[in-house]
Order: structure tokens, then C-alpha cells, then sequence
């Protein structure tokens, strides 16, 4: 959590720490959180739900903005990750985006990243080579002027590298989907949930999003239909029958992140 912890202090921390099997998250970051489980940090945690979509964040500030939006449309957050901002940092973008690639609790990846430094473009090389999940991302200081440091130690421009606009290109061209506006993650990061087959429940009685059939609302509306992994066979308007495939689809309800799946 400590601000203004010095550059090659950290340069020996991540020497020593190489292979020891130990994790170290920050300096100048609020922590790591797991909803329902966990806390290590100054995260408020009321703002955090159990669920599916983990969030790596060089901000703080972004990671509860992002989160909240998310708390509010319904999407739960397997665990929630503040690496922090400074040059030199515990835990990599990269590193925690291999954790949540091999991570069968996390559908997708809310990728929050800010400009100075090369973190996204490493981010951007291992999405393309290895991300087998969605990822939605946010560039923080777009409109920072080059040279001026923002807040963050690492939140500097050296060189078009480290501006939002190559840093979202990286991204972009790697296959994540990029959000202009901070504004616009929880509805970015919905949208491409349902494009990969994930659909939101609200509510403890299963009101789900108007596009599902008013058929499939009323069996999961039925008392005890929230208890256990429940297999549905109903047609949905999102997903209608093709040559390919004519029949009606396999939802997979989860009743522990109050998630859809469609297979």
C-alpha cells in the first residue's frame, strides 16, 4: 500500500523474491481483493459481489468506479487485483493476467491500465499469444501532456510508447475491447459477457435480461429453482436456431455468482 517507495528498492525486492514462491502486490496500489473470502488491503469491500470477472487495475481509484459499475449491472468479480502505479511493481500486468487466464473461477478480465511505461504493450504481446478469455480494458491520461507526471511515478510519457493512444492500439490490435470512457466499462464489459455467452441474473427471484424468453424466467421465478446447479433446455431470441445447430440451447445456471451459461 505504501506510497513513494524507491525504484531500486523494489528492483531488489523483485530480485529477491524470484522463485521463493512468494506474491507481492504493489507498493502504491490498495491491495487485492477476493469477494465473500478475502481482503488483504484498504479496498472498501461493500462495493464488491462474488462472481465471475476479475479486475486488474493500476489504479486504485478505477478499481472501485469499475467495480461499482459492475455491482450495479449484476456482474460479481472473481478477485479484484490494485498492482499499483509506480515503475517498478510486486506483481506484473502480465503475471496477473496468467493468474486469471489459468483461473477456472474468472470468465473474463477487466483490464485497467494508465499511461507511462510499456506494461500494456506487454500485456497487449500476452494476450494475443496466450489470453484464452475476454479481456475489456480502459487507458487512463489520455489527455495528460507528454512529460508532465500524473499522480502515479510511472504515469509519465516518455516517448509515444507510453501515450494512451498507442497503448490502446496495442491492446486494440491484441484482441481486447477497449473502452474510451471509465464511464463505460460496467456496460463494455456486459456487453461482451453476453457476446460470449454469459448472461446476467438479477435478483434472488431470476429476472433475467428482457432478450431471454419469458418461459425461461418463469421456471427460474419457481421457489427452490435458485438451489444447485440447474440444467435448463429453452430457446433464447439471443441465441436462435441455425442449420448447424437447430436445437434449443444448454443453460447452466450457477447459483453461487447468480451467472448463465450458455455452452
Amino acid at each position: 500500500i505504501t506510497e513513494g517507495v524507491p525504484t531500486m528498492d523494489m528492483v531488489r525486492v523483485r530480485r529477491f523474491i524470484q522463485g521463493s514462491g512468494l506474491t507481492i502486490i504493489g507498493p502504491n496500489c490498495p491491495g487485492v481483493i477476493t469477494p465473500g473470502e478475502a481482503r488483504v488491503g484498504i479496498m472498501p469491500g461493500y462495493v464488491f459481489s462474488k462472481g465471475k470477472v476479475g479486475v486488474i487495475s493500476r489504479s486504485g481509484t478505477l478499481v472501485y468506479e469499475a467495480v461499482a459499475q459492475l455491482t450495479a449491472r449484476g456482474i460479481g468479480q472473481s478477485t479484484c487485483v490494485g498492482i499499483g502505479g509506480d515503475p517498478v511493481v510486486g506483481t506484473t500486468q502480465v503475471e496477473a493476467l496468467r493468474m486469471f487466464n489459468e483461473d477456472p473461477g474468472t470468465a473474463a478480465v477487466v483490464l485497467i491500465g494508465e499511461i507511462g511505461g510499456l506494461a500494456e504493450q506487454q500485456s497487449a504481446e500476452f494476450i494475443a499469444k496466450e489470453m484464452r478469455k475476454p479481456v475489456i480494458a480502459f487507458i487512463a491520461g489520455a489527455t495528460a501532456p507528454p512529460g508532465r507526471r500524473m499522480g502515479h511515478a510511472g504515469a509519465i510519457i516518455v516517448g509515444a510508447a507510453g501515450t494512451a493512444t498507442a497503448k490502446k492500439a496495442a491492446l486494440g490490435q491484441a484482441g481486447a475491447v477497449i473502452c474510451d470512457s471509465p464511464a463505460d466499462i460496467g456496460e463494455v464489459t456486459e456487453r461482451v459477457l453476453s457476446e460470449h455467452g454469459y448472461a446476467r441474473l438479477l435478483g434472488a427471484f431470476g429476472h433475467l435480461e428482457k432478450a431471454w424468453s419469458a418461459e425461461l424466467v418463469q421456471a427460474w421465478s419457481q421457489p427452490g429453482a435458485l438451489t444447485g446447479g440447474l440444467n435448463y433446455y429453452r430457446a433464447s431470441p439471443l441465441y436462435p436456431p441455425t442449420a448447424d445447430d437447430p436445437g434449443p440451447k444448454k443453460l447452466q445456471f450457477n447459483p453461487e455468482n447468480f451467472m448463465v451459461h450458455v455452452p
